[in-house]
């Protein structure tokens, strides 16, 4: 029935997506988004980031996801990992506090790779300016709460600290 349905369209797909659940959970994982029932609400669903590298077995290897500063890149394509990042984002996300802590997670792992802090910022705040319709709010807000979020981050633990060290200092034949 559905072939006849679309049988004079070309490349027509539907764009609604059936969530049903024998069990009745709160949430879905779906490649990389969680689908979840906002707090509070029976009908009304929301998606933040799924990440398979933070929940096991993936959460136990060291997975290297951006490139180091010193790395033998141009500047403009390091940095673009924060304008690529939040177009990706964005479209994915849509609860505002996932988008700025995951944002802030980014900001964060890539200061401990070496790139400067207020460059990927400025960065991110022309974005902000840019795409003014993100989350109903001010972009500033978006903006503000990322880099509170950036500058509260719990620094790495002291053991992949020296690990990272030693990556870096060993020098191969």
């Amino acid at each position: 029935m559905r072939e006849a349905k679309y049988a004079g369209r070309r490349q027509t797909r539907d764009r609604t997506l059936l969530v049903t659940s024998a069990d009745s959970g709160d949430s879905i994982d779906y490649m990389d988004v969680r689908i979840q029932r906002e707090v509070g609400s029976v009908s009304r669903l929301t998606t933040v980031l799924y990440d398979k590298r933070e929940h096991l077995p993936l959460s136990r290897l060291f997975i290297l996801k951006y490139p180091h500063a010193s790395s033998n890149i141009s500047s403009a394509a390091k940095y673009g990992i924060i304008t690529s990042q939040y177009h990706r984002l964005r479209r994915i996300i849509m609860d505002r506090s996932d988008f700025t802590f995951r944002m802030a997670g980014i900001i964060g792992y890539m200061r401990t790779k070496g790139h400067d802090v207020t460059h990927m910022m400025s960065r991110l705040h022309k974005l902000c300016r840019r795409f003014t319709e993100l989350y109903g709010t001010h972009p500033h807000d978006i903006y503000q709460q990322t880099a509170n979020n950036v500058t509260h981050m719990v620094p790495p633990p002291l053991l992949l600290i020296g690990l990272l060290g030693f990556l870096t200092l060993r020098t191969f034949p």
